[in-house]
């Protein structure tokens, strides 16, 4: 058998694209390959393989989906850790990375697949992941799921055009959002300041807006801002993960205050998620992993 877990991206979303630093961590919801008489074709297959070998394993990934919707979790990017170490042929890491790459037409950072492979809490930049040591509450994060799932490619390629338009304000926006990275860094591998939690969503948030409004996407779905609302009424800070304009919305609250919130939000019809984070990331016979 051969798992990969999913991700949370928790700072530096569309900045990593272009090659300033992201944060991005593994959860305990993970995709399984096991062995199987029956061929499993697939476009992600084809795409990682090339024509290696026949797909002959079953993969299931109804832990990152909720019924017939995805959670955002990065079900791909496990699926295709997992099927580069089906192959076991090369760089498992490389032949993922590039696999995705090519499914996904060439959109994307790698960032989910970093996650997958390494898992951990991970500094991200320009494909290359760094292990960081986390030294944060987990009981301090609430990921909540909007039921509402959202097509990253769409939005990426709105991104893009944005950058075909303003090349220059995309520039600035771009570096504007991986600035923030390093104090995401901090929050979730030093000293967990509250109040300076609260100024740097908002900064997060703003730009979060301003490229929302520059793409023409709307990534704080309504159902992201009624949780905010509601976070805001238990002294918490929300933030779309990821992408955004759906999936999942990252609720950081006091420890305190974390059952209250997440009952609130299912009377409200929202699903707050049970995760455990820094999971553990490619688990398969014979592996060998490094990170910086």
């Amino acid at each position: 058998m051969i798992s990969a877990p999913g991700k949370l991206v928790l700072a530096g979303e569309y900045a990593v694209l272009e090659g300033h630093p992201g944060l991005v961590m593994a959860v305990n919801r993970r995709v399984i390959l096991t062995p199987s008489k029956h061929l499993s074709r697939s476009k992600l297959w084809d795409a990682v393989a090339q024509g290696a070998c026949e797909p002959r394993f079953k993969i299931d990934s109804s832990q990152l989906y909720e019924g017939q919707r995805k959670l955002g979790l990065g079900s791909s990017a496990a699926a295709a850790v997992c099927m580069a170490a089906y192959l076991a042929k090369g760089e498992i890491y490389r032949v993922a990375f590039e696999g995705h790459r090519r499914f996904s037409q060439g959109l994307g950072s790698g960032i989910d697949i970093a996650a997958s492979y390494y898992g951990g809490l991970l500094k991200f930049q320009n494909g290359q992941a760094t292990a960081l040591k986390p030294a944060f509450d987990s009981r301090s994060l609430l990921c909540v799921f909007t039921k509402k799932s959202q097509s990253t490619r769409g939005f990426l390629m709105r991104v893009r055009d944005y950058q075909s338009r303003e090349p220059q304000d995309y520039t600035r926006l771009m570096a504007d959002l991986g600035a923030l990275s390093p104090a995401w860094e901090a929050i979730f591998t030093g000293t967990y300041q509250w109040h300076g939690l609260g100024e740097l969503v908002t900064a997060n948030l703003a730009l979060l807006k301003k490229l929302s409004e520059k793409a023409k996407i709307k990534l704080l779905t309504s159902e992201q801002e009624q949780i905010a609302e509601m976070a805001a009424q238990y002294g918490a800070y929300s933030k779309p993960s990821g992408a955004g304009g759906g999936d999942i919305t990252l609720c950081f609250v006091s420890p305190d205050q974390r059952n209250a919130l997440a009952t609130a939000l299912r009377i409200r019809g929202f699903l707050p998620l049970d995760l455990d984070y820094f999971a553990p990331g490619l688990e398969s016979p014979g592996q060998v992993k490094h990170s910086d």
